[in-house]
Order: C-alpha cells, then structure tokens, then sequence
C-alpha cells in the first residue's frame, strides 16, 4: 500500500535545528525572566503622573513607524510573499500600542481626540493587518489569500495616520502632563514578557507560530524604547537610553528571528510538495 514518506520540518529547518535555535530559546527564556522582577519594581515605584517631554517628536515617530511598516505589509502581500505575516504583525501591534498610550495616559482635553484617531486610523490598520496576516500565514505550502483591495486599503489608512500625525504635531505642546503612568508601563512590560516567553515556547516546540511572537515583542520593545527616551529629559532620560541599549538590540534580534522563520517556508513549501508525489511500498 502506497504510503507518504515523512520527512521531518527539522531536516529542512537549519536556522531552528541546530545551536542558533538553542541560543535564541536560552536568550528569551532569560529575557523574559530577567523581566518579572523588574515589572514588579515599576509597579511598586512608578509614579501616577509626569510631564511628557518632545511631544510632536514623539507622536510623529512612532506615526511614521507604524506608516512605514503598513506601507511595507501592502508591498509585500501584493507580491504574495511571506514576509507579509513579519510585516503585518508589527503593523498590528503598534496599531495596539498606540492608543494603548494615547488614551491611557492623556489628559482629558485630548483624549476625544486621541478616541477618534485610534477609532478611525489605527482600528482599521490593526484589523487589516491581522486580515493580511490569516491570508499570509501558510508555512507549509503556498495557499496565500488575500485579496487584492486589502493591500489598497491598508495603503489609504497609512496615509490617512500620516497626514493626521503631520497636522497634529503642529498643535501639540512641546510639554504636558500625562496620567496613568504605572497601568501604561506596566501593561506594556508584561505584554513583552508575553511575547519573550512566547518565543521560547515557540522555539522549543519548533512552531511556525515564532514568526508571530517575534515580530509582535519586536515592535513592543521598538515603541518602548522610543516613548521613554523620547518622553523624558535629563536624568531620566540617560536611564532610559541605558534601558534603550538593551531594549533596542532585542528589538532586532526578534525581528531577525522572525524573518529567518518566514524565509524557511518557501523551503518548506517545497519539500512538502516534493513529499506529497513521493511513495513507497
């Protein structure tokens, strides 16, 4: 009776096979335990509220950011390629961290404006996003769907942020007050705690599903290091730089991560296909 020859994804998997995936399990569990304690002194020592520094610097970055990589997940899915799934999730997540700033810690005189721009801007982006993602996420074989309008639509809600994040910049002050500050940081380190020890579970049980955790603890450790260095002065903000020398590095190497996992499935796709018309007695 003809029978499929299995061949293991490890066998085809060098960069998840050998001591760099070994390394990268290690450096997360690590991170992610390194984290614990230090969510739980910000949490007991974080103040309320502080004054918010480079404030149209601020907003404007991160806008052009989460532009940038909406932009690049459109590219990508119109060339059906993959790296969608990186591009997508880090476009989600900062359509999550966003708000997740901007309402939890504005005053109240903004916060209608801050509601409206994340209900109209960010909301689609995050939800088409996650769309390109359902439609990219195949590693084992080439059944992409997403629908050509998605990368269209994707594009007009990139513009629409930027041009909001332009005008907005010229009204914001330079200074102001922001509340909240221990729920907004905290709730921020534990969503990266989430994402480090969700790449080590990712990694030691060989899932696709790295692609996901990585790209998302990426753009979480890339929007904290640019709201704390960016948000403070003085004193502060030499101790955020120094939290920013070991955020910033871990930032990329889960992003590298992520786009190692997604350049193996064409390999895959391939070895799959080649496993399917193969038989044996």
């Amino acid at each position: 009776m003809a029978a499929r020859q299995q061949i293991p994804w490890a066998s085809v998997d060098p960069f998840l096979s050998g001591s760099v995936r070994s390394t990268l399990l290690i450096t997360s569990f690590c991170a992610a335990l390194g984290m614990t304690p230090w969510i739980a002194y910000l949490f007991l020592t974080q103040t309320a509220s502080a004054e918010a520094e480079h404030l149209p610097i601020l907003h404007v970055g991160i806008s052009l950011t989460i532009v940038l990589f909406a932009t690049l997940t459109a590219y990508f899915a119109r060339r059906r390629s993959p790296v969608t799934v990186v591009m997508a999730t880090t476009t989600a997540t900062l359509a999550l961290v966003i708000p997740w700033f901007d309402i939890g810690s504005t005053q109240h005189d903004l916060l209608t404006l801050s509601i409206l721009f994340g209900l109209v801007g960010l909301a689609p982006l995050f939800f088409l996003s996650i769309i390109a993602i359902r439609g990219a996420f195949h590693p084992r074989n080439a059944s992409m769907s997403i629908r050509p309008l998605i990368p269209s639509l994707i594009n007009a809600f990139a513009v629409f942020v930027l041009v909001v994040a332009v005008v907005a910049s010229f009204s914001l002050q330079s200074e102001t007050r922001v509340d909240h500050l221990r729920m907004v940081w905290c709730g921020l380190d534990v969503a990266e705690l989430v994402g480090l020890f969700g790449i080590a579970w990712a990694l030691l049980r060989r899932s696709p599903t790295v692609v996901l955790f990585a790209s998302m603890t990426s753009a979480l450790l890339l929007a904290d290091g640019w709201y704390d260095v960016v948000g403070t002065r003085g004193i502060q903000q030499m101790n955020a730089a120094l939290m920013a020398g070991v955020e910033l590095p871990l930032s990329v190497l889960a992003f590298w991560l992520a786009w190692c996992e997604v350049a193996q499935w064409p390999l895959r796709q391939q070895t799959g296909a080649a496993n399917g018309t193969t038989s044996g007695e």
